[in-house]
């Protein structure tokens, strides 16, 4: 007579045994997918808002000068732009996309204040834009070589910043004033910024 096929034994229980005693882990169970950590979010990496967030701080450590900053010797590029009314090309500036959380930015000559971090804004221009300046930080002067234009100087050094125009408003600008600075006239300094008020100018 013909025996019945013998039933089949299942040994994983006695690997997984053995696997512990030579502290192995047992091979992962077939099925669901491990669980999160607590809180919900797997440890792969950050979000992308958390990303963003570390990218921008980053940038800012990367272009900033230490608390205290009292301005610095300029190179070649740096006097040509303060020292002799010159113009960085449209686009090149370090600050010109540049948006800062906190700090501000001080003329990179003397290191007076001019600009906090919330008085810049995307104007499009090509030249970091800002709204309002430091009260007492800037002299405004009309142009003499038949532009038109409103230059503005460093109150500290009369160090050449930019010209500044009084134009219809700009979204996220709280005035009618864009102040055209070059990059190179300032300095971004990652410091609290100076309690004077900020303001536009009689222009």
């Amino acid at each position: 007579r013909m025996l019945g096929r013998a039933p089949r034994l299942d040994f994983r229980p006695t690997c997984r045994l053995l696997g512990a005693m030579a502290g192995k882990a047992p091979p992962p169970s077939k099925g669901a997918p491990p669980k999160a950590p607590p809180g919900g979010k797997a440890k792969a990496g950050l979000s992308y808002k958390e990303q963003q967030e570390a990218a921008k701080v980053a940038l800012e450590d990367q272009l900033a000068a230490p608390a205290g900053f009292a301005g610095k010797a300029l190179t070649e590029e740096e006097s040509e732009i303060l020292e002799k009314k010159g113009t960085e090309m449209a686009g090149s500036g370090e600050y010109n996309k540049f948006q800062p959380s906190q700090g501000y930015f001080a003329c990179r000559k003397c290191g007076k204040p001019i600009y906090s971090y919330a008085a810049k804004f995307e104007s499009g221009c090509g030249w970091p834009a800002f709204d309002k300046c430091y009260e007492g930080s800037i002299v405004a002067r009309a142009e003499d070589d038949g532009t038109g234009r409103t230059e503005i100087t460093c109150a500290g050094c009369e160090g050449h910043l930019g010209h500044v125009f009084v134009e219809g408003a700009h979204g996220g600008a709280r005035s009618d004033q864009r102040h055209c600075a070059n990059s190179r006239a300032l300095q971004y300094v990652k410091a609290a910024p100076p309690a004077a008020a900020e303001v536009t100018l009689p222009v």
